[in-house]
């Protein structure tokens, strides 16, 4: 029997707005945007997991052991229960801000390898400004900036 339920629609909402609606079992979708909800009891449990451990969010890093015992915890525990939400079905839509870039080896938004040929750091843009303006000589970077905005 298929889901009667709304899809949420994506650009009516934030990131919270779209955790809640992943955890509940709501699909979201949006224009264009093929309707979308995590596939297993499996995997709802694991994005649970990550979504009460944020800072274990950041790419780049290695998997320790107390992540990979907190993940099997989390796979052996009941499905979390989380009430279906409506927020952003219709209505306004907000606006949302770009406050901040990160990129790490995406179309040259890094600096090159160390000497001792270890990983270059990622490339970080705070923005703090209403409005930005970003120049630059050929070759700078700033449509790898744009591309790798686009990409998220």
């Amino acid at each position: 029997m298929p889901d009667p339920t709304e899809p949420l629609q994506l650009e009516n909402c934030s990131l919270d707005d779209v955790i809640a609606a992943l955890l509940s079992g709501t699909p979201i979708g949006g224009r264009n945007i093929e309707n979308f909800k995590l596939p297993s009891s499996d995997s709802l449990k694991i994005f649970a997991y990550y979504t009460q451990h944020r800072d274990l969010w950041p790419r780049n890093r290695q998997v320790l052991g107390p992540e990979i015992d907190g993940l099997l915890k989390a796979l052996d525990s009941e499905l979390p229960q989380t009430p279906r939400t409506t927020r952003g079905a219709a209505g306004a839509c907000p606006i949302w801000n770009l406050r901040r870039v990160e990129a790490h080896r995406f179309g040259g938004l890094h600096r090159h390898c160390g000497p001792a040929g270890e990983d270059p750091e990622p490339f970080v843009l705070e923005i703090d400004k209403d409005l930005t303006l970003i120049s630059g000589f050929n070759g700078a970077g700033k449509t790898a900036l744009l591309s790798s905005i686009i990409c998220a």
